[in-house]
């Protein structure tokens, strides 16, 4: 969520017209979750076009691009999948479930996100290497919860 505000070059594309894609800018952002998706909502705004009519509630898909946010040569940051860094709703920063490996208790852990990759989002500072982190079921839960390590999804 705390990447939104960074996207560009934002384009809109609704179903009644695939062929057609409009330029778009970013108006509002929710500040609250929905309770079923786990989403934020995003407001968008363009110019009307005179060609096409564009009314409220036309379905559509919306794309943008991230700048590349890092310095330098990070290839030795860990990548993570992108689902398991989330904004909770009080914050403002990324942050991530860290595992403890005795106990299985998840502790909240702030990260300082870099740039996006084809498997991930790599994680330059506030994770060390060999720690173990959720990737699922990151806005359910709490401090201090005792979860289960799946073995069968490292990678070597």
């Amino acid at each position: 969520m705390s990447l939104i505000p960074d996207v560009k070059d934002i384009r809109v594309r609704f179903d009644p017209y695939p062929d057609r894609s409009l330029e778009a800018k970013i108006k509002e952002i929710g500040n609250e979750a929905s309770k079923t998706t786990r989403t934020y909502p995003v407001t968008l705004i363009m110019e009307q076009p005179e060609d096409i009519k564009i009314l409220p509630g036309m379905a559509g898909t919306a794309t943008g691009t991230l700048p590349v946010s890092g310095t330098g040569d990070q290839s030795d940051k860990p990548v993570v999948p992108i689902g398991a860094v989330f904004t909770p709703d009080t914050q403002k920063r990324d942050h991530v479930w860290v595992i403890d490996e005795k106990s299985g208790n998840v502790k909240l852990r702030v990260v300082k996100t870099g740039n996006l990759t084809p498997s991930g989002i790599q994680i330059i500072d506030g994770l060390d290497t060999g720690e173990w982190i959720a990737i699922a079921g990151v806005h359910t839960l709490r401090e201090g919860q005792e979860v289960r390590i799946d073995t069968s999804v490292i990678k070597e």
